[in-house]
This record gives C-alpha cells, structure tokens and sequence, in this order.
C-alpha cells in the first residue's frame, strides 16, 4: 500500500515538473521571439506583455500591463482595430490580421501587424492572445513601390503629351514655313522681289522655332531615357567637311573667319554619327554667333590614352567669352551666360546641354575654357570607338542549326524576279538564298559594297537588300552610289542591318528598313509589295490640317498630278472605295480613324495592300512604332523638316520606282 502512494506522489512530482519545464520552455520562446505577445482580458485591457513589447510599442511591459491596448493605437485606425477586435471575440480560434501605427513612438510613424486568438473560454488564460509583429519596412517597401508606379504612370503621361505636343506644335509651323515657301517661289516668277526678303524672313523664323522646338523634345527624350545611339563606321575628315559646308553661311553672317585644321592620322571613328555632326554643328554656329569679325577654329586630332584610341574636336573662337560665374552653368539646360546674353543673341540655352548628353552617350566627355572678351574653347573628347550594349545578330550556330550553311537553294523559273544580296556575311547569303528561292526569287549575292555595285550594274536586279556594317564601301555610301546612278537609281533597297537608323535609310532612299536578325515573313511582305502591280490613279492625300492638306494638293497639282483629299482614315476609306489612287500621302494623327489604323484597313484588302504610302506626319515616333511602319510604308517624312519641292521629288521617285518595279 505504501509503495503504491509512493509511485502516486512520485508521478505527479514528475508531471509537474514536466509542466514547469514546458512552461519555461515556452516562456523562454515567448520572451526571447522579436515579435510581442499579449494577452488582453475581457475588458480590453492587458493582462500580460512579452519583454518585446518595449521595441514595438515604446513602452515596458510590466507598464502595459493593466492599461487599455486602445491607448497605444493611432484614433484613425481604431474603427478597424475595433471592427477586427470584435469579429475575433465573437468567434472562436485566430482572428483575421489588421495593421494600425502605433501613436507612443516618439514622433516616428510605426506600422503594427496583429492578430488576435481567442482564448477568452480557457479556464487558465481567460484572454485573447495577440501577437504583434513590426511591418513598418514592409509598409514602406509598399509605399516606395506605389510612387515608383505613379512616377512611371507621369513618365509615360509626360512622354504621351510630348508625342502630342510634337504633332500639335509641328503641324502649324509645317503650314508657315510651307505657305512661306510656296509664296516666295511664286513672288520671284512674277518679279515682286519687293516680297521675296520679308517671305524668307517668315520662313527664316519658321525655321528657327522649328529648331528650338526639336531642341526641347530632344532633351525630353534624353532625360527619359528614350534615345539610342545608331553606330555606324566613318570617315571623320569628310564628315568634317560636310559640317563645315553646312555651318558656312552663318561664319560669314558676322564676317568671321574659318580656319579648319585635320590630323593626318585621324582616320576613321564608330560612332552615332548624326550625334556627333548635331554636337559639333552646335559649337560651330554658337561660335559664329558670339564672334564678330573674328577667327573661329576647329582642329581634329587622335590620341592615345587609358589603353584606347580617342577623337579630339577642338572649336576655337576669339569672340565675347565667358567669366567664371557663367562658366559654372554653361552645360545646364535652359541657361546661358546670362539674361542680357539671351536678349541680345537669342536661343534657348540647350545646345550646350544637348551636346553635353550626346558626348555622355557616347562614353566620351564636353570641357571648355574661356575668358571675358578673350574668346572660347570647347574641347569634345570622344572614343574612336564607341561601344554599346551587343546587338542580337545571326550567328553560324543558329543559323546553320538544321542544316550545313552550303546547302542548295530551291530551284526557280528563269523569269524569276532578281534579288542582289549586298552583305559581307556568307550565313546571309545562305539563308537568303534558301528563304527566297522557295518563295520563287532568283537570288544573286556580293560580299563587299563595291562588288554590290559592280554586281547591280551587271545584274539590273529587282529589288536590292543592302547591310549597312560592311568593310571598305559601307552599306551608306552604297547606297548613296545606287541612287546617284541614273540606270540603278529606280532599283527599290531594302536595307538589312544591325544598325537601328531607319531615318537615315529612309533619307538616302531606301525602301524599307528591317534588322537583324532578319525577319523574313516581313522581307517577304516587303518584296511583294515591290512586285505588285502599280495604278495610274490619282495621289490621295490623307490629313487632316485643312491648311497642310491644300498645300499638298497644290504643289502636287502643280506637277500635273491629280488629287483626291481625305481628311482622316474613315474618309480615306470611302475614297478608296471610288477610285484606286497610284500612292497614299497618309498623316498618322487624326481623328476617328488614325493612319495606323488606315494603314491596318489597307494591308488587309488585297486590292489596296500594294498601293505605295508616304508617311508624313509630326508624331514623335517610338522605335517600335518606326519599325512597324517601315516594312509598310515607301517613306517617312517629319513635317517641318523637308520644303514641299522636297515631298514632291519624293512623291515622283515612288511614283517612278513603283511603274518600274511592275
């Protein structure tokens, strides 16, 4: 019997002291966790606080305990804390979660986590234990991701009403300088010379402010990250040259004189040419504004240095200079020397600023050295060869992936159309070969720009697709050569290149624009569009400026060319549906129907997919739109930056190329 309550006593010594070992366990757990626990009775008040609580709350927690929770709780979050409160008490188990900041930090906002469970019918806790856990890096990581939202959603507005701002602003000035134009043409057939001055004046000024206006959409698009650079291989003497014919007349408005000096050595460079020629025409022509009957100098120059090859333009000038206060905000946008500077000489200050970003751009760097009265030098230091991100080309392993790079093209008729491959890459011609020879082209290769030329001369191909990024004759000066040529000149190029300028392609009288790697459903789509047939209709002119659409009209009606007018798409559409017009002068802009929308409308009816389009339009383009249009459209025309002799030479090439082409 003794040894029985032994055993008892022994047990329950046993059990409690299982108990008291879970009990500290779990108390160490409790008190050492970073989050806090809380037991509040039914009163809300707190019957127990973990030592956590003090980081969290601010307070100790033998303080807490006794005190209202509600007391530690911001009065805007209560309602929901309440809300939440009582859902949890009127339900057994875990309470849903709610956040509220905490108001006894100390100036400092806290975000609080909690979430309750009831235990309010056990006998030993009596309470609802919450847990409270710190989300207030949470709550902030939100926050930060919400304005990175808004401010991307004001970029993308702000880039939006940029693009509308450069139609809205573009097409009214299109109408000045063009009717300014057109008038002073007729003013010297009929003798009114009187006229003539004050219309080059108007034309002069639509000019100008045409530029300022590029200048700050320029900017625009650098400082949002929009604009690429388009590298490309060439000659820096002759493209000093050209710069120096271009800014001639303004060194000589001031009677100034220009002293032009080239390094021997200094070869050629890889790099955005159109950047590097806008930069240094900048320097030039501020120069020529701020110099009178002075001297002003370029020297070009190579060097060596930090293991690379560098180009060094130098632009000197013995004009106004610059004290060291105005030398401090040269480079800033929208600033000059000083107020009195921009009466005196105009502008808008951001040719410095613009310069200064191209040069960064390109890896390289902008300085400059100046004193009052003493004149100016602008040193440009740029990479002889600029590098960027590697742009996705066709490699030998992709290309050749399911077959050898030699294998035999399919057979085509002897009347097949000729397709003259210009491209330096043997897996070009390969896949070209075997792409266009199923699509029943004959096609007929050259490894080098000269040989190209050779090869059109010999061949009077169809359609030429030219690289650009080819040693010796580059793709550029290929082209250049085909259209300067009287017998190759009506031979529609495709250009088919790693390099992103379609503008300058298009400028120099390319076809259509595709690259690398090549697409050749879109090559496809281009070389049956060249095939087609060509209509003896009338030109339909597209636009909705009422003022812009009787300019076109006229100078084309002036060349013997019959007009019909549309004044957006869905008017375009009932012309069509008249009469089928031999080309489509198309704006992109317009309302109800816009020209991508049209041009959609045209690719899908077989009837009008073949009639050739000139874009010409005042929208700031995106790179993907371009690329989309360029396997659509003959050419892309920006409004402002071409006379309407200029659109209507344009409008007689296609016009000539398409009945050839037929």
């Amino acid at each position: 019997m003794a040894g029985e309550v032994f055993e008892r006593e022994k047990g329950m010594r046993r059990a409690q002291e299982e108990v008291e070992r879970s009990e500290i366990y779990f108390r160490t757990l409790i008190e050492s966790a970073s989050d806090a626990t809380l037991i509040v009775g039914d009163g809300g008040r707190v019957r127990y606080a973990s030592p956590a609580v003090r980081a969290l709350l601010n307070v100790e927690s033998d303080e807490l305990v006794g005190q209202l929770l509600s007391d530690y709780i911001h009065e805007a979050d209560l309602p929901a804390v309440r809300a939440v409160s009582q859902q949890t008490r009127s339900a057994k188990g875990v309470g849903p979660r709610v956040e509220w900041r905490c108001r006894n930090t100390g100036g400092q906002v806290r975000w609080i986590e909690s979430v309750g469970t009831n235990l309010l019918d056990d006998p030993v806790l009596n309470g609802v234990v919450i847990n409270l856990r710190d989300v207030t890096q949470r709550r902030r990581a939100a926050q930060l991701a919400e304005a990175r939202d808004a401010a991307e959603k004001a970029n993308k507005a702000k880039s939006q009403f940029l693009a509308n701002m450069s139609h809205e602003l573009r097409t009214p000035l299109n109408a000045i300088i063009g009717y300014s134009e057109m008038l002073e043409e007729e003013a010297e057939e009929l003798g009114e010379e009187g006229f003539v001055a004050d219309l080059q004046k108007i034309h002069g000024a639509g000019k100008h402010l045409l530029a300022l206006i590029n200048d700050v959409l320029d900017l625009s698009k650098i400082e949002a990250g929009k604009m690429d650079l388009f590298l490309e291989e060439f000659d820096v003497a002759g493209t000093i040259q050209e710069i120096v014919t271009t800014v001639k007349p303004l060194i000589d408005k001031n009677n100034n004189k220009l002293e032009v000096r080239v390094a021997d050595n200094v070869g050629a460079m890889r790099a955005d040419l159109t950047k590097v020629r806008q930069a240094l025409f900048n320097l030039l022509s501020n120069a020529a504004k701020f110099t009178k009957e002075g001297v002003i100098s370029i020297d070009v120059a190579r060097e060596s240095a930090s293991g690379r090859e560098w180009i060094q333009f130098r632009v000197k000038d013995t004009g106004v200079g610059m004290s060291g206060e105005q030398l401090v905000k040269i480079f800033d946008a929208f600033a000059q020397a000083d107020v009195s500077t921009t009466r005196q000489y105009g502008g808008t200050g951001l040719g410095l600023a613009i310069t200064r970003k191209f040069c960064e751009m390109m890896g390289g760097e902008i300085s400059v050295e100046s004193e009052t009265g003493a004149g100016s030098t602008f040193t440009i230091r740029l990479p002889a060869v600029v590098e960027q991100a590697a742009t996705e080309t066709v490699d030998a392993a992709e290309a050749g992936a399911s077959s050898d790079t030699t294998a035999a093209a399919a057979p085509v008729a002897e009347d097949a159309k000729v397709i003259l491959v210009i491209d330096d890459d043997p897996i070009v011609h390969d896949l070209m070969r075997r792409t266009l020879s199923k699509e029943g082209y004959r096609v007929e290769v050259a490894s080098s720009g000269q040989e190209g030329i050779e090869r059109a001369r010999e061949l009077k191909p169809d359609v030429i697709t030219l690289d650009v990024m080819m040693p010796g004759t580059d793709g550029w000066a290929v082209l250049s050569k085909l259209k300067a040529d009287a017998e190759l000149a009506d031979i529609p190029v495709i250009m088919v290149t790693i390099v992103d300028d379609k503008q300058m392609g298009f400028s120099l009288g390319a076809e259509a624009y595709l690259t690398k790697p090549v697409d050749f459903d879109a090559l496809n789509d281009v070389l049956k569009r060249l095939s087609a047939g060509a209509s003896d209709g009338p030109v339909l002119v597209v636009e909705d400026n009422e003022q812009l659409r009787e300019l076109e009209r006229l100078a084309l009606e002036k060349a013997g060319m019959k007009v019909v007018e549309a004044e957006n798409g869905r008017v375009a559409l009932e012309r069509l549906s008249e009469c089928l017009p031999r080309l489509i002068l198309l704006d992109l802009m317009m309302p109800e129907m816009d020209g991508f929308e049209l041009l959609d409308a045209l690719k899908k009816n077989p009837k009008w997919n073949s009639i050739p389009v000139i874009v010409v339009t005042a929208k700031d383009m995106t790179p993907e739109e371009r690329a989309s249009l360029s396997v659509r459209v003959s050419q892309i025309l920006e409004k402002g930056a071409f006379g309407f002799s200029e659109l209507l030479n344009v409008v007689c090439e296609t016009v000539k190329s398409k009945t050839t082409s037929a």
